[in-house]
């Protein structure tokens, strides 16, 4: 393109020196309308009419120059003017003017009424200035042959009604296409070439032709410049316009078209019908004031309801919004007429990983397909928002809990069904929570107390219907509490790493320890399974994950250099959820080995079924990183998830820990057994290391030991200890595996480290649900 304009300069200023006559006006129009032919062509399957048209205006635009050159009938008024020239020059202006309209519709030119007003008025207040200034004194010249003086009016008057569409062009803001830019200039040049013009055929300016030529040749160059520009040839859409109606430019151009009628009927005219006319324009332009007016009313009342409705209503399913919905529930509040009120809080169970599978388009389509549900479902009078994200709020009257459960059944069993997303069958379900107004409630007492029963019934496993009561208020203060505890905890050095041995019973040896976290503040022992969901759901577990591995392999590294034969002893350390998904794992491992001069191998990082079914990728990605590093990893808890022996073969693996509640029912479940004696015989034809945790009895030892599970873990041998008594419990066992009784019974084995096991951890004694809990799903 700028090739182009180069030429066109260049064509346009020899034209303008006079050194070569007429002869290149038709040459910058026909090259003019050859580029309109390349844009058109390169341009492909778009709509290229108001091109095609620009084409035809371009050819008869050369054709009636190449005959007014040849007939030399400028500045002829008599009625030996001939009007060939004319016959094709006004075609071209109608060609000229339907390409203008056709490129603002075919582009996609949103049609505003403020701006179809403003380009009109712009327009009269424009023709009423020609016409006192060019037509007028046209058309009264003395002795001048009536037809000739109308061949040299015409032309401004057509141009100015140009300026209807090329005034809306320039009204709408493109975002900066240098194409339309260049068709809005290419537009103003033919009318001041028609002004112009039109002065010099009457004697009214004294310019060569050629000079006069220049600004028809700079529409055609802007013109060819324009069709080489690919923005011209595509639809701009709705998100790439803007109109501004407080535009200074904008307004001042309207301004001034309102003065310009007043302006011109003071200056009078000598054309015995141009007062009429005059005033025929001055009308138009006060019609058009008055309908502007009344537009921009309009518009402002159309625009501020829209204003309330963003504030008030969802944008994505056009429910009421939070504020909305407390409003209303105020409101009722203040009128209650003795009828009871309930207030719903609805949350879609998994919705994340509609996004994360489908895109965020599926989940906004869900969503809307969701509310229209929840739409049908409730009764007339019932007030149904959106909060946020995939939580939604309902409001209802006359409904007592009963009648409130009811409704929540209904609702959860219509959501159940399948959502037709696209070409994808989408299954949801939904949890509910239920509160009803008290005397004293308020709108946002109700929302909050919806809120921590819908919680209460995601703690229940999802897709449940909850009816708020106190208690789980001080649930969840209690949560707040332990949260807001735990966050000093690790400033203030609370968090502490005990240790649990891993014997190999083929050896016979403590062949390493799995680290676990203990908290401690004030002389009170929290418990694990207390403590650590909240550490995961709050992302504190990051932090106290990569303080527990630091810590763990100091220790680690430190027996490895002081405990004679130590040299070979490993670390089991358990990853979460969170670490595997959100942080960068990998990069803090590397780190900590290289602190502490271990090798990888040293480290065993344990992950459950659960954190490989969440992001297979993210995790297999994770895990390859972390095998890079000689790191080795075992899948904790194995046989309580949903994972399928495939992922054994996915996931590069080394070790599976069959999880205690398995190894408590051995002796009495025959089911869990024969699981027991697959997992060992599948980890032997995997080649894989297979450890049984939460081994208490002899009776349990002597069955693993007889399938061949040599690696136990459990109170059997030792409770977890503080770092301080792993040296004399490493000792212990050697002097006991080197007679051949390395774990006669239980009490010899668990009651020699008694004294040593901190007071953080849980006693054989003591809760069965923490030390399940605590050991299986809350460790690290």
């Amino acid at each position: 393109m700028r090739v182009a304009a180069a030429v066109f300069a260049v064509l346009i200023a020899v034209h303008a020196s006079g050194l070569t006559g007429q002869h290149l006006y038709p040459v910058v129009t026909l090259t003019a309308t050859a580029a309109a032919v390349i844009g058109i062509r390169s341009a492909g399957e778009v709509d290229g009419r108001p091109w095609r048209l620009f084409v035809a205006t371009g050819l008869l635009w050369t054709v009636a120059g190449a005959l007014r050159t040849a007939l030399d009938s400028t500045g002829d008024l008599t009625s030996t003017r001939p009007l060939l020239p004319d016959l094709f020059a006004i075609p071209g202006y109608v060609f000229f003017a339907f390409g203008l309209f056709g490129l603002m519709r075919a582009r996609g030119v949103v049609r505003d009424s403020a701006i179809i007003i403003d380009a009109v008025l712009i327009a009269v207040g424009s023709a009423a200035v020609v016409f006192a200034t060019v037509v007028a004194p046209t058309l009264v010249i003395d002795g001048a042959w009536m037809p000739a003086r109308l061949a040299v009016a015409v032309y401004p008057a057509l141009s100015m009604w140009l300026l209807v569409a090329v005034v809306q062009l320039a009204l709408v803001r493109q975002r900066n296409p240098r194409g339309f830019s260049l068709v809005i200039a290419g537009s103003a040049f033919l009318l001041i070439g028609d002004v112009l013009f039109a002065l010099g055929e009457i004697g009214r300016i004294d310019l060569p032709r050629n000079v006069l030529d220049l600004p028809y040749l700079a529409v055609a160059a802007c013109l060819g410049c324009a069709a080489l520009r690919p923005e011209v040839h595509r639809p701009l859409g709705v998100n790439r316009i803007e109109t501004v109606a407080t535009d200074p430019k904008r307004l001042l151009a309207v301004g001034v078209a309102l003065l310009a009628p007043i302006a011109a009927m003071a200056a009078g005219t000598e054309l015995r019908a141009g007062r009429a006319v005059q005033l025929g324009l001055l009308s138009c332009t006060a019609i058009l004031a008055v309908a502007r007016i009344a537009v921009a009313a309009r518009s402002e009342h159309a625009a501020r309801e829209q204003l309330v409705r963003r504030a008030t209503h969802d944008q994505l399913t056009g429910l009421a919004s939070r504020e909305l919905v407390i409003d209303w529930a105020r409101e009722l509040l203040d009128n209650p007429d003795g009828r009871p009120i309930a207030v719903m809080f609805l949350d879609l169970d998994e919705f994340k990983l509609v996004n994360d599978s489908l895109g965020h388009a599926a989940g906004d389509l869900l969503l809307m397909e969701v509310s229209h549900r929840l739409a049908s479902v409730v009764r007339e009078g019932d007030i149904v928002g959106r909060t946020g994200g995939d939580e939604f709020v309902i409001v209802t009257v006359d409904l007592d809990a009963d009648g409130a459960r009811a409704l929540g059944d209904r609702i959860r069993r219509r959501l159940r069904a399948p959502f037709l997303i696209g070409l994808n069958e989408v299954f949801v379900s939904t949890s509910i929570g239920i509160t009803l107004a008290g005397p004293s409630s308020s709108a946002e007492v109700l929302m909050q107390e919806a809120d921590t029963a819908m919680y209460r019934s995601k703690a229940r496993g999802r897709n449940h219907v909850t009816v708020f009561d106190p208690s789980m208020l001080e649930r969840v203060n209690r949560r707040v509490e332990l949260e807001q505890g735990l966050r000093r905890a690790l400033r203030n050095d609370e968090v502490s790493v005990v240790f649990q041995p891993i014997v190999d019973r083929s050896v016979p040896e403590i062949e390493g320890f799995e680290a676990l976290m203990r908290w401690s503040s004030a002389g009170v022992d929290y418990s694990p399974a207390e403590f650590m969901d909240i550490a995961e759901d709050s992302g504190l577990i990051v932090s106290l994950g990569e303080f527990v591995l630091s810590e763990a392999c100091r220790q680690l590294a430190y027996w490895r250099r002081v405990i004679p034969g130590g040299e070979h002893l490993t670390m089991s350390v358990n990853l979460s959820a969170r670490q595997v998904q959100t942080s960068n794992i990998v990069d803090v491992v590397a780190s900590v080995l290289e602190s502490y001069q271990l090798p990888g191998d040293a480290l065993w990082l344990e992950i459950t079924e659960s954190v490989m079914l969440d992001d297979t990728a993210t995790t297999i990605a994770v895990m390859n990183g972390l095998r890079m590093l000689g790191v080795r990893l075992a899948v904790d808890d194995f046989g309580t998830g949903f994972s399928s022996l495939s992922y054994l073969r996915t996931f590069p693996v080394d070790r599976v820990k069959i999880d205690r509640s398995f190894i408590t029912e051995m002796t009495t479940q025959p089911t869990s057994a024969a699981l027991i004696e697959a997992v060992v015989g599948i980890g032997r034809s995997m080649e894989l290391d297979v450890v049984a945790e939460g081994v208490e009895t002899p009776e349990q030892e002597a069955h693993l030991t007889k399938i061949g599970c040599t690696r136990i873990q459990g109170f059997l041998y030792a409770q977890p200890v503080s770092a301080d008594h792993v040296p004399e419990l490493i000792e212990h066992y050697a002097r006991r595996g080197s007679d051949g009784s390395f774990a006669a019974n239980s009490d010899s084995a668990a009651g020699s480290t008694a004294g040593s096991t901190t007071d953080s951890t849980s006693s054989r004694t003591g809760d069965a649900a923490d030390r399940r809990r605590g050991q299986r799903r809350c460790r690290n």
